[in-house]
């Protein structure tokens, strides 16, 4: 209920017509109260919007009513207004800032604000925002602050905000402590910043017992009233370990302490390694410290800690002119072979045993195994007594290291993957047995876990960066033809990961042969050429490749041969890609019936299956194979392609997988070899005998139907029209039919379905008849009949752009490199 007194509130409804009244919100606590007024109570001409003092009262016209009177908008009299507003004490809390901003304050000096600032204690964001608005436009004094503060009362959050603003003397420390107890101590900057370093000393004293380092370096380095020239820790009686002392002189915040304690927290106890600041300071002091640490070391029966040698090792490289190998030669007799093995690693000693090194070596990262592995192969090429083949294919003993280890931490002692496979290549290679594709995928699938696996391997192969092109000769410069080098960047041959390309060699010469167009050598690619291969001997130990391993190693091998083998491991790979259950992403395993060796081969077994517990997919039947198309590189995947329909009444998954690449399915002669089988097995043979490619025919790899190619009169067109000639007169469908007199073409009027599905069912019929060679000229309009008829011209069979499924309606338009995949299997 509205009392009776004075209110300020915001005009929200001010009708002009010759009702002449309006309505008023209240500025109160939610939910805001309207009020009526009638036009003959303003005192001022208003609008809506506008913000106005007013009274209310009974009204005369509607007893148990109320309405407003003695309106007027705000007067920019000072005495006038404080005088309203006084009187509408209660609204002043809930009157927006803007309109504190823009219509009170400027009117005001700081008795008057101070008269009529609605909040007695500040405690919320708002409050504080308009308290520092009525100071702004105060005189900005530490008196004027005071005597405007006087009467208020602040929160501890507020009257910390107040004191980093400059508005009040520093807090209390009980209330800083209480502000900031909560949050990190990067939160409270401004405060240390304005405390200075010893009270914020004082203040954090828990967060410097707990965590010194950390919270004595934020202070320090923050402050700006800190000189560690002038000021002593020690003054405030901080404890502080010998550790922290040293790693606050490093930072630069305190003096140099004592040259034993510089040396024990150095080399034993400083978590980190040097930074350039610390080298600078210590190479002050390096012959006392080479003195102090040898002496120490020489005590020790063995010297099991690498990091502070490591660290003594880097400042003697960095401040004297003794090499690491002479400051390491007293103390080898007391470090242990894991040291040594280390020091080897970083390059502190230039050779070590093997054994020292196998076993060790599955002790590195991933990364590292890669990088160790190519650095023995050049020290092999270097002739280095201490390494030979043999020996750098034994590493080969221990098993696969888990991919998650190196990312988790874990400790793991085994190769890494991409290791495993090309040591295993390289000792197949050795013992002179043939590596193909069989091989290479034996190496592979007992210890592969993800298909991403596979591109470990790209630190020891070189990867397909796309075909390069050569343009034709410039006819300016017969005599030095010159060519236009452009790399095709859309020109990667699909599938393809690593350079397999082979040099065209003449079969008479055995010379590389060169281009017919430009004269260039060139290399075979996937059906097209490529003028520069990616596969290049390299000479920087970190670049060597699988054949700078075979070439060191002395390996008998011919380019072609490696070139083969860069085929065989992009064969493997597409085929790996297929291996994994789609739906926990596990590797399928081959179903319990489909092989008896132990092992499964490439293309040996096809039948797979989950056999993850909780999988959704655990049992499904997976069927993998390659394509039969010889020339076609892809992989048959039962979960993606389908079968293809022989015409006849076979059983329904009687055909063979359609290749989603060059469509090939079955042939004759793998027909007659499979009905073989079934014969010598007893089995009985219920499909069909002619493969679709000796018919000529291309099948969909949508949905298995054989296709057309367009404007080719199909079967299908020939059979419809039969029907529309004879049956279509008495069906419902077709309204009417008759003959062009031009070229005696038939045309047929078909009636439109009227329900929505039906209709939509029915157009989807008017596109098969279009995609079959029919004319419907309208079928994107929605019309109550259609007119189709037979096309004006027919078109030319030669036009074999595009294939088109009657069935499906799927179209495939050849480009250039669909058009050599499919091209000789289908003789096209």
């Amino acid at each position: 209920m509205i009392q009776l007194g004075h209110y300020l509130g915001k005009v929200i409804k001010h009708d002009i017509d010759e009702r002449g009244f309006g309505f008023i919100r209240i500025f109160e606590k939610a939910p805001a109260r309207e009020i009526f007024y009638h036009f003959s109570q303003l005192q001022d001409s208003i609008a809506p919007s506008d913000i106005v003092v007013f009274q209310v009262i009974a009204s005369q016209k509607h007893r148990g009513k109320l309405e407003a009177q003695a309106i007027q908008k705000l007067p920019s009299s000072p005495d006038l207004l404080v005088a309203l507003l006084t009187q509408a004490r209660e609204n002043l809390p809930y009157l927006p800032t803007k309109v504190w901003q823009a219509q009170i304050l400027p009117h005001l000096g700081l008795t008057a604000k101070m008269a009529v600032f609605p909040h007695q204690h500040i405690a919320q964001l708002d409050q504080y925002q308009l308290f520092k608005l009525s100071i702004a436009t105060c005189p900005q004094t530490q008196e004027v602050f005071a005597q405007f503060c006087q009467a208020l009362s602040f929160s501890p959050e507020y009257e910390l905000k107040a004191w980093l603003d400059g508005y009040k003397p520093i807090p209390t420390l009980e209330i800083l402590s209480i502000v900031t107890s909560e949050g990190n101590l990067t939160d409270h900057v401004p405060i240390i910043r304005k405390l200075g370093w010893r009270q914020s000393l004082d203040l954090f004293q828990a967060a410097i017992t707990c965590q010194p380092y950390d919270t004595l370096r934020l202070i320090l380095t923050t402050v700006e009233d800190f000189d560690k020239n002038k000021h002593a820790l020690e003054d405030v009686e901080l404890e502080l370990t010998d550790e922290v002392r040293l790693r606050l002189w490093i930072e630069g915040l305190l003096q140099q302490p004592a040259s034993d304690i510089m040396t024990q927290c150095l080399l034993y106890e400083v978590p980190f390694a040097p930074t350039p600041q610390m080298i600078q300071l210590v190479g002050t002091a390096m012959d006392s410290l080479m003195q102090e640490v040898s002496e120490a070391w020489q005590q020790q029966e063995v010297i099991e800690e690498y990091t502070p040698l490591q660290r003594m090792l880097e400042l003697v490289e960095k401040h004297t002119e003794l090499s690491t190998q002479a400051f390491l030669n007293d103390l080898l007799p007391k470090l242990t072979e894991r040291i040594h093995f280390k020091l080897w690693y970083y390059h502190y000693l230039e050779s070590i045993p093997f054994d020292i090194m196998a076993t060790y070596f599955g002790d590195l990262s991933a990364k590292a195994q890669k990088s160790t592995l190519k650095r023995l192969f050049y020290l092999l090429k270097q002739q280095d007594a201490h390494i030979s083949l043999v020996k750098i294919l034994s590493l080969n003993q221990g098993g696969i290291k888990n991919p998650m280890a190196d990312l988790l931490s874990i400790s793991d002692q085994k190769l890494d993957f991409a290791v495993y496979v090309i040591l295993q290549m390289l000792q197949e290679m050795a013992e002179d047995r043939l590596v193909n594709d069989q091989t290479i995928f034996e190496i592979i699938a007992q210890h592969i876990h993800s298909p991403k696996d596979m591109l470990l391997l790209a630190d020891f192969l070189d990867k397909c960066e796309g075909r390069l092109g050569v343009g034709r000769a410039n006819a300016s410069s017969e005599e030095e033809p010159t060519f236009e080098i452009k790399v095709n960047r859309g020109g990667k041959p699909s599938g393809v990961v690593f350079c397999e390309g082979r040099k065209v060699i003449d079969k008479t010469t055995r010379q590389p042969k060169l281009n017919d167009i430009n004269g260039q050598p060139y290399w075979w690619c996937r059906n097209a050429s490529c003028y520069q291969t990616c596969v290049q001997a390299h000479t920087d130990w970190p670049d060597y490749t699988l054949l700078d391993f075979m070439t060191i190693a002395q390996l008998p091998f011919k380019q072609e041969d490696y070139e083969l083998l860069m085929g065989y491991i992009n064969k493997v790979e597409r085929f790996i890609q297929h291996l994994f259950c789609q739906g926990c992403h596990q590797m399928l395993r081959p179903l319990k019936d489909a092989h008896k060796a132990s092992n499964y081969g490439l293309y040996r077994v096809s039948r797979f299956s989950c056999q993850t517990e909780d999988c959704t997919e655990l049992g499904k039947e997976v069927y993998l194979t390659r394509c039969i198309n010889g020339a076609c590189t892809n992989i048959i995947d039962s979960r993606e392609s389908v079968k293809c329909k022989p015409e006849g009444d076979y059983p329904e998954d009687i055909g063979w997988y359609v290749c989603k690449a060059c469509h090939g399915c079955c042939t004759t002669e793998k027909l007659n070899a499979r009905i073989g089988v079934y014969h010598m097995t007893g089995q009985t043979y219920q499909g069909h005998a002619d493969g679709h490619k000796d018919l000529g025919q291309i099948c969909c790899t949508q949905c298995g139907h054989v296709m057309e190619f367009a404007g080719q009169k199909s079967s299908a067109y020939q059979n419809v029209l039969q029907w529309f000639l004879t049956k279509g007169q008495k069906s419902k469908h077709v309204l009417s039919s008759g003959q062009r007199k031009t070229d005696h073409k038939y045309w047929f009027r078909l009636k439109a379905p009227q329900g929505e599905e039906d209709l939509r069912l029915f157009k989807q019929k008017l596109a098969n008849l279009v995609q079959m060679g029919f004319q419907v000229p309208e079928i994107n309009q929605t019309k109550n009949a259609y007119m189709v008829s037979e096309p004006f011209a027919t078109p030319s069979i030669t036009n074999r752009q595009t294939l088109v499924c009657p069935k499906c309606s799927f179209t495939v338009d050849f480009n250039k490199e669909k058009y050599d995949v499919m091209r000789r299997y289908h003789q096209l």
